[in-house]
């Protein structure tokens, strides 16, 4: 008798954890019971399962050859969304798909032998093709690849460039994406990444030099700093400084509130200004009327941003510094729900300004200006009054004119700082003021009369004017600044350049059609405009300059970058034997605009001594690509400006300014196109290149050292002034005691409230009566 036939063990299919946990496996890698429990890892399978017992007389089922195909396998993988791995039928499955009832022969069972090898090799396959994949780390954005070069030289601090690809026709070219320096990451509009990759070059030549001995004229750079940093010190009064009551001369305080009134307000329309006049003149008139403190802050500010242009080498800087000052102790003060209606916005506005145009607190406009925003959104502008409760055409407008403001001031700082705007044109539905003039809307509805024609021109047309340029602006900001800009291809950057270009033809359309030929016109305000349309234009175009000197295919770009550079340094400069040449009739005849470029701090003078750099940029790529054996032939109009930028950054150090930075580097991009006219060689060129910068800052510093001791003769009167008393009030404190013990550094931004309480007039204005509309 016959052993009986012993039974065949089934393979094993299941996976290790649910064989050990005794649960049904669905056999997928991962299997759903290990994903469920986010083991997913550990769902592994036996390599190597039982091989069933060869019987001469058994009966086996034989699969296809065309079901256990890879591809075949491929096709019938089941569609699991809930696995982040890719998800296979087991070749066992497919096996057991497969006839049961097929006589074994000698044939069949000698071709089971590839048939179970190629089961083998599909499966160790499906693993490794898990384990692939489960290693790699989910992105949830897509990052270019980006090199960071590192240049740290003996004249500045370590400058991380960030660089991209930009790719053109499938072509791809590296561009300066952002410049990382101490604890700060500037973006693509920011000028030190645009200025920085251009100069690179000439600074390590500078640089090599002085590491050979040459120190003479670090020397010079080093008694410059530290005399800039003594006049920053002598002029910045003690902090806390209580708001006082001491204002100029009434003549004097006048022509002040004339020169803030022809310029700012022009463009940016802050405060209500028969308003303001009729609370000017009971300030002079009434001693009691000095006691409304947040006029006070309102009128100083104002008198600290008229003395900007007041004079040609702002002589009252020292001044309008301490009546910034006091503005800001003030507006520091730690009482949030009282200040949360439009009074004190409009002195907020005015802070961020003065501080931006006098030069303090330098990079922090861009933050102050993201309180700014929060505290408007916060008391409801960015809201359509048609979609608040009633109230009067005053609040209506005021409110209109105020969002207007701190959207240009968004992207102003935006496009200075080199950081995104964090505002979109989804995050609000506020419609462009009404044009009416200052004189036309009062409290009573019934006085104020119907909108006036866009035909006539008021002092909201120009406001209004820019406002239809604020989406394509926007798209510029974001592009430049925004994370994803990043990737920004060349494409999208000219297909940008259409749409700014056609809204800035819309806007001078508006502006030809309320200032025809043969009106006068406000001169300070065109200027400002034309300058901030070139402005965007240039900055679109300028992360593709470096590159577009090398490679002709972003020959638009360059034509783009030095034709609107020209354009902004004829309005900075209107002396430039440019407009001499051509008689521009846009040349600013009262100087005002001119004299807020020099006088002034922020993006104005940024963008001007830019322009200036960018000409002997251009200068010398012309003499690098010039292979003829004579003279290389240089634009006329483009060596003018070359020379007139020292002279131009001279004039901005007598005006005040502490830095001689730009002298010095104005100064060297000059030598350096000098220099390959004559053809130096290194040597040659890096000994020229110490005697240029010896020079400039020997020019540079006895001007510097009058500064110093002015302001130290200054300094020192003011100490004694404030050791006397005044029974008057002329220094009166607003917080006696509380700010005695302070000792704090002047804060860079300006308070920020996110107290949800009570608006007063803000959201339901002009129903209490008895309630200033302030």
């Amino acid at each position: 008798m016959s052993e009986p036939e012993r039974r065949r063990r089934r393979p094993t299919t299941a996976c290790l954890v649910c064989r050990r946990r005794k649960t049904r496996c669905d056999h997928r890698i991962p299997c759903s019971n290990c994903v469920r429990s986010r083991r997913k890892e550990t769902c592994l399978y036996e390599d190597e399962p039982p091989q069933p017992r060869q019987q001469t007389n058994h009966v086996k089922p034989i699969p296809h050859t065309s079901q256990t195909s890879p591809v075949s396998v491929d096709e019938t993988v089941p569609n699991d969304t809930n696995s982040t791995a890719p998800s296979y039928q087991r070749s066992s499955d497919v096996a057991a798909s497969t006839p049961s009832s097929t006589v074994e022969s000698q044939a069949a069972a000698s071709s089971s032998k590839p048939v179970e090898a190629m089961k083998r090799r599909i499966r160790w396959l499906e693993e490794r093709l898990y384990k692939a994949s489960s290693s790699s780390t989910n992105i949830s954005f897509e990052t270019p690849s980006t090199n960071i070069e590192t240049t740290a030289t003996k004249m500045s601090e370590a400058f991380h460039v960030h660089r991209g690809d930009s790719r053109l026709f499938g072509q791809a070219a590296l561009i300066s994406r952002s410049i990382s320096h101490k604890t700060r990451l500037f973006g693509q509009s920011h000028w030190v990444t645009s200025l920085v990759p251009l100069v690179r070059d000439l600074v390590e030549l500078l640089d090599s030099q002085f590491r050979n001995g040459n120190s003479e004229a670090l020397a010079t750079m080093h008694k410059c700093k530290l005399l800039a940093r003594a006049i920053k010190s002598q002029r910045a009064p003690c902090w806390p400084c209580p708001l006082t009551l001491d204002l100029p001369p009434k003549e004097l305080a006048d022509g002040l509130v004339d020169h803030y009134l022809q310029t700012i307000e022009s463009v940016y329309r802050i405060v209500h200004i028969p308003t303001f006049k009729e609370q000017y003149k009971a300030l002079w008139d009434s001693p009691e009327a000095k006691r409304d403190r947040p006029f006070l802050v309102q009128l100083k500010l104002i008198l600290a941003i008229g003395a900007v242009t007041y004079d040609e080498d702002f002589s009252l800087r020292s001044q309008a510094i301490r009546w910034i000052y006091e503005a800001q102790t003030f507006l520091s003060e730690p009482i949030f729900k009282s200040r949360l209606k439009l009074q004190i916005l409009q002195a907020q506005i005015l802070l961020l300004l003065a501080k931006e145009l006098v030069s303090i607190s330098g990079d922090s406009v861009w933050i102050a200006a993201g309180s700014l925003v929060r505290t408007a959104i916060t008391m409801g502008l960015h809201r359509d009054p048609s979609h608040l409760p009633k109230m009067e055409p005053l609040a209506v407008e005021m409110r209109r004119r105020l969002w207007n403001t701190i959207l240009e001031i968004s992207l102003q700082s935006s496009m200075a700082k080199g950081c995104p705007p964090l505002i979109s044109n989804r995050d609000f539905d506020t419609q462009s003021p009404l044009n009416l003039e200052d004189d036309d809307i009062t409290a009573d509805p019934v006085a104020t009369g119907f909108e006036r024609p866009v035909s006539d021109y008021t002092r909201v047309s120009i406001p209004n004017a820019l406002r239809l340029t604020i989406p394509a602006r926007l798209k510029v900001a974001k592009f430049l600044n925004n994370l994803e800009s990043n990737s920004g291809t060349y494409e999208a950057a000219l297909k940008l350049d259409g749409e700014v270009r056609s809204a800035f033809k819309e806007l001078r359309q508006r502006l030809r059609t309320c200032l025809p030929d043969g009106l006068p016109r406000p001169t300070f305000a065109i200027q400002a405009v034309d300058f901030i349309i070139h402005r965007y234009l240039s900055s679109l175009h300028m992360p593709f300059f470096g590159v577009s000197l090398k490679e002709s295919s972003y020959a638009f770009s360059r034509k783009v970058v030095v034709d609107t550079s020209l354009k902004i340094w004829c309005a900075a400069w209107p002396a430039s034997a440019i407009n001499s040449a051509t008689h521009s009739a846009a040349v600013d005849e009262d100087g005002l605009f001119s004299r807020l470029v020099r006088n002034g701090s922020g993006f104005s003078r940024i963008i001007a001594a830019q322009s200036a750099f960018i000409v002997p940029a251009e200068l010398g790529a012309q003499l690098q690509e010039d292979q003829g054996m004579g003279p290389t032939p240089l634009r006329r109009d483009l060596v003018d400006v070359m020379e007139e930028a020292k002279t131009w950054c001279l004039r901005c150090i007598r005006a005040g300014e502490t830095s001689a930075k730009g002298y010095i580097l104005a100064s060297l991009v000059a030598a350096q196109v000098e220099g390959l006219k004559r053809g130096f060689d290194r040597d040659q060129f890096g000994r020229f290149l110490v005697e240029t910068v010896e020079q400039a800052g020997k020019t540079c510093l006895p001007i510097l050292e009058d500064m110093e001791k002015r302001a130290r003769s200054e300094d020192t009167r003011e100490d004694v002034d404030e050791m006397g008393t005044d029974e008057g009030g002329g220094s009166y404190d607003f917080l006696p005691g509380l700010t005695s013990d302070w000792d704090f550094t002047m804060p860079d931004a300006i308070f920020t409230d996110n107290n949800d309480g009570t608006m007063d007039w803000s959201l339901g204005g002009g129903t209490k009566q008895g309630l200033s509309f302030w």
